[in-house]
């Protein structure tokens, strides 16, 4: 079987998620994945610092095209697309023509995916495999404390101090794994257009003085300058409120003769 002359130099493959992925992976960002088990996320795997690699959130689809300007004549050519998932390898399509030098995937689960293509021409001559690495990362949920009251603030008011304290701490899975950022936005009886606050984890309010409601708003994200996500960026938010109750004015005491 003969190979076609030049075949090898000229196969350009540039596999491209959405239009963007062409270099997607530049460092190491360490994303860790359990490399025996592809959905779930407990042991360090780390993603391998080359371009042919892309990172994208649960919920986007998986987007694969061959780009090569330099093949003589691509529409007659049969693409085969391969999908290695949990250490085993299957066709997932094989097509030829114009048009069929793509390969869509719509919502994988999380985890860690290898796809390969090869190309075979009309006397069944094939080029060499090209790997392209995907990983998937999981939707981004978020738990807060329920909706909570605290006494306002008042001078000397120091004996019920703990009344005018509240936290909200925030629950995601797999903080141990996975690095994300917040950002905490506070909207008052005094500003209700609201403004931002903290960029931590977890917030605590005090020291209220105007009574009514206060609400707290928080968006979680994966980090993105360690993991470059392309696509739809993964966001989630959730908002609770805090009630500021008015705190009786101080007594005093007079004889009662």
């Amino acid at each position: 079987m003969k190979n076609i002359p030049g075949l090898r130099a000229l196969l350009l493959l540039m596999l491209c998620i959405c239009g963007l992925y062409s270099s997607a992976a530049e460092g190491d960002p360490s994303i860790p994945f359990d490399s025996t088990k592809v959905n779930s996320y407990p042991v360090a795997d780390s993603i391998p610092s080359y371009q042919n690699t892309a990172i994208i959130c649960e919920g986007n689809p998986i987007k694969l095209k061959y780009n090569n300007t330099a093949d003589p004549n691509p529409a007659s050519l049969t693409y085969e697309w391969y999908k290695e998932e949990q250490g085993t390898t299957a066709i997932v399509t094989a097509a030829s023509g114009t048009g069929k030098n793509t390969y869509q995937e719509a919502n994988p689960k999380p985890g860690k995916y290898i796809y390969k293509l090869r190309m075979v021409n009309a006397n069944n001559c094939a080029s060499e495999e090209a790997f392209f690495t995907v990983y998937v990362l999981p939707a981004l949920t978020i738990t807060l404390p329920s909706n909570q009251e605290m006494c306002a603030a008042t001078t000397g008011n120091t004996t019920d101090a703990k009344e005018m304290t509240r936290d909200i701490k925030s629950i995601i899975p797999y903080t141990s794994i996975f690095k994300y950022t917040y950002s905490w936005n506070e909207k008052t009886p005094t500003n209700t257009a609201g403004s931002d606050i903290s960029t931590a984890k977890d917030i605590t309010v005090k020291d209220k003085v105007d009574t009514g409601d206060y609400t707290y708003t928080v968006t979680v994200k994966y980090d993105q300058s360690v993991y470059k996500l392309l696509g739809d960026i993964c966001s989630t938010s959730e908002t609770r409120t805090i009630k500021v109750i008015p705190v009786p004015g101080k007594p005093s005491i007079t004889p009662n003769y």
